[in-house]
This record gives structure tokens, sequence and C-alpha cells, in this order.
């Protein structure tokens, strides 16, 4: 059946040419089948206000967590607009018109006065959040907290609830290996047993290596070098440690160091279960005016 508006193009169609008048007829009839079908044109509107906007740009979260729904990405965070976004992951918009005057809303810390300065953002931090930096008057992820200690016999995480609420990494043995200590650990070689009178010396890799990103009081610790001297046992690190700890020489494979500057304390205690290997803990405790930095303790293993 022809529509009416198919007949009323025929008179275009003689005038100009058959090409163009094939297209029209086309036209006429997609628009026709719309109308049958109920279709409606709207013409719209001035853009309406949106309900809010940021001030600032801000930052996604580290670690985007899976979603398929907004109800999904509540973070419990009062001034951040949860939803689940293209690619199914959650993001949260940090609005700081839900703040109180003066304030602005940050996407990990909520509503708060900004900040002017790196340490404004590192306190009560958990260890496993990293380190932030302050952009704009607002914390921003600067270094992230990475616990792979490059072992492909362990099972590497990180958990906010250890060490009291502070946070730190976690490891636990991989199925087939054998807890780090021998010849299935990522290929290590099975070693001589250690001995107390000749096995305090030499350079040991830290796995994982350990560091610190807050201003000046910033490290990096990827090496650790036993020496003896004077009936005391010192322990120096690389590429950027600025202390020495030290200790009493140890009688058995037990021992402990401890080194101190401005910026806090610093400990490595272990056991050395073979000559070429110890296990232990790494830990910083931040001091003084240094005490915004975020402090840490970690299962460290020192090969070779």
């Amino acid at each position: 059946m022809r529509s009416h508006f198919a007949s009323s193009i025929d008179a275009p169609s003689i005038l100009l040419g058959p090409s163009v008048g094939r297209w029209l007829a086309v036209l006429g009839g997609v628009l026709a089948a719309s109308s049958s079908a109920g279709c409606t044109v709207e013409t719209p509107g001035p853009d309406a206000p949106r309900l809010d906007v940021p001030a600032l740009d801000t930052p996604r979260d580290v670690g985007a967590v899976s979603c398929t729904t907004a109800s999904e990405c509540d973070d419990s965070i009062a001034c951040t607009f949860d939803d689940c976004v293209v690619g199914n992951v959650c993001d949260h918009m940090a609005l700081d018109s839900l703040c109180e005057d003066g304030e602005r809303c940050d996407a990990s810390r909520g509503c708060n006065t900004g900040c002017a300065s790196l340490a404004d953002c590192n306190v009560d931090r958990n260890f496993c959040e990293g380190s932030f930096a302050c952009a704009g008057g607002t914390c921003m992820p600067f270094l992230l907290r990475s616990c792979d200690d490059g072992n492909e016999c362990t099972v590497d995480s990180c958990d906010e609830t250890a060490m009291g609420g502070v946070g730190g990494c976690i490891y636990a043995t991989a199925t087939g290996c054998d807890a780090g200590m021998g010849g299935t650990d990522a290929g290590g070689p099975v070693c001589d047993p250690f001995d107390a009178g000749a096995g305090y010396t030499g350079t040991f890799r830290l796995v994982p290596p350990q560091g610190l990103g807050c201003s000046a009081a910033s490290y990096t610790l990827n090496n650790v070098t036993f020496s003896t001297s004077g009936g005391m046992l010192r322990v120096s690190g690389a590429p950027d440690f600025r202390v020495t700890m030290t200790g009493a020489v140890p009688s058995g494979a037990e021992f402990s160091v401890t080194g101190t500057d401005e910026y806090g304390t610093y400990t490595l205690a272990g056991t050395f279960v073979c000559a070429l290997r110890f296990t232990g803990t790494y830990a910083y405790r931040p001091s003084g005016a240094w005490s915004v930095c975020t402090g840490s303790s970690a299962p460290v293993t020192g090969r070779p």
C-alpha cells in the first residue's frame, strides 16, 4: 500500500531525476513506518544543569573492583558518587559539594580540608594503600604498594588487617613448593648449613625489595650487606639506604639489627636457614616530624 508521503514525492522524482526520487521514496517509507509504529520526534530544550560536578578531576581507584551494578560499588565514603562504569569496574567520583564549606572530598579519606603537602596525604594511611602525593589540593596515588617477591613459590598479597591494622605483605607457600627453603624455591639452589662463625658476611638480595616514598625520608632497599667488627654485626643497604643497622654478633643463626636517623627506626631480624639464605622481617617506624610517613613491616627473604 502506498503511503501519502510516498505519493507526494512523485513530482520531485520527476523533477530531480530517478536517483534522487528513489532516495526520497525510501526515506518516505521509513518515516511512514515510524509514524505507524507510534514513534515521535521531540525537540530538545535547553541543556539542564548537572546535579553536581567535582571542582577538579579526581583520581580513579587504584586496583579497580569489578562490578555489574552500581550497588556493588559502595565505598562507604559519604562524599563520593559510586557507579559501575564502562569495562564493568567501579568508579568513585569525589564531589566537593557534599562536604562542608572549606572542605574537599578525597576519594579515599572523605571530606577534609584538602592538602597542602605530601605529608597531609599520608596521615593514618594503611600500608597496603601505598603512598599519596598532593596535587591541586587533592591527594592522588603516588607509589602503589607491591608485595611481589619475585618468587613463584609464594602467593603474595597485602593484608590491611595485618600488624594490628597497619597492614603488611603476606606470603603463603604455593602448592607444590617447600616454603622457600629448598631446591623448589623458584629454582634456588639447596645450600650448605649455616656456620655462625663465618656466615655473617656478604651481600644478599632482599626479596621483596623495601622502600618508602615520603619526600626527604624516601629510600630504596634492594640489597643488604653483612659484616662484623669489634663484636658488632653491621648491615648496610643499597642502592639508596642511609642507615647502617647494628646489633651484637650472634652465636647462632638468629640475628637482629637496628638503625635510627631523623626519619625513624629501621629493623631487620631473621634466621639463616642455610649458608646462603635467611628469612625474617624488615620494619620501618617513622618518628618525629616524619611520623606522617607510612610505616611498614614485611616478611623478607635474603638470597645471593
